[in-house]
């Protein structure tokens, strides 16, 4: 590894290896899963404010879900229109009642 330079893009031949590898093994892990990695964020807008409408705080669906609060609060401000399609499950999946 380098000093002063990522592996991406660095131009000696080892790293120009490492990142082919990297491009290859990315769109290997593409074609095998082809759902997609990013969804429209409405859904998860929609079902976090009735969370918020039905008590929870953005401390108790950080808590709940795992991610950070900026994250959630970067949702429901609309700054960011797609999620990761992880996330999103993961965020459909808490219920309103518990």
């Amino acid at each position: 590894m380098h000093d002063t330079t990522s592996w991406r893009t660095c131009p000696c031949d080892p790293c120009r290896d490492r990142t082919r590898a990297y491009n290859r093994n990315y769109m290997r892990s593409k074609r095998k899963d082809p759902a997609p990695r990013l969804v429209p964020a409405d859904s998860v807008v929609d079902h976090l404010t009735a969370l918020r409408g039905a008590g929870w705080s953005t401390r108790d669906l950080a808590d709940a879900s795992g991610y950070a609060r900026s994250t959630l609060m970067r949702v429901l401000r609309g700054e960011t229109r797609l999620v990761r399609s992880v996330m999103a499950e993961d965020l459909l999946s808490i219920e309103v009642g518990s």
